[in-house]
């Protein structure tokens, strides 16, 4: 297990990248408008933390996410309401289903990294162990529109009220 990619670009997939560069702004807008709008329709959902943004930044946006209280919801763990989402079609994730200093790269001291480092052990963070068992997201993709988020939010609106 390695940390990261190790990528150099074909000059495909670099003029791919150029090309993308050209709608980035564009497609981050797109995300942003979909993000907000999601933040906007959850915020007063029982159970669910939506993200606070300060006024000075910017987020990008790729994800929405949400930090559970399932058992305020009625659920065991985050990963039965994703279920429960799922199978209503409003797609949903486990964004990090562990800390970065929990998974194998970490465990096993492969990182290739110019130092050593000690042995990272659950415990270590308890608090972000604990955000991480709760935190789930959504795509928020360019393609997203405003009937597809309100599609989700229907749908997770229907789920936090009971509905499985």
């Amino acid at each position: 297990a390695r940390l990261g990619w190790h990528l150099r670009p074909t000059e495909l997939s670099a003029a791919v990248g150029l090309a993308q560069m050209k709608v980035v702004k564009l497609n981050n807008r797109k995300r942003q408008q979909v993000w907000f709008y999601l933040n906007e329709q959850l915020k007063d959902v029982k159970g669910i933390k939506i993200p606070e943004v300060p006024e000075y930044a910017e987020p990008s946006c790729n994800w929405w996410g949400a930090i559970l209280e399932f058992e305020k919801l009625g659920f065991k763990d985050a990963k039965a309401m994703v279920n429960a989402l799922n199978k209503k079609g409003a797609f949903t994730k486990i964004l990090y289903p562990e800390p970065l200093y929990m998974t194998k790269v970490f465990q096993e001291g492969d990182s290739f990294l110019p130092y050593k480092m000690p042995k990272h052990q659950k415990g270590l963070c308890p608090i972000c162990e604990e955000v991480n068992k709760r935190l789930i997201g959504i795509d928020t993709h360019p393609l997203l529109t405003k009937s597809h988020a309100d599609f989700i939010v229907e749908r997770f609106k229907a789920v936090a009220a009971g509905e499985k």
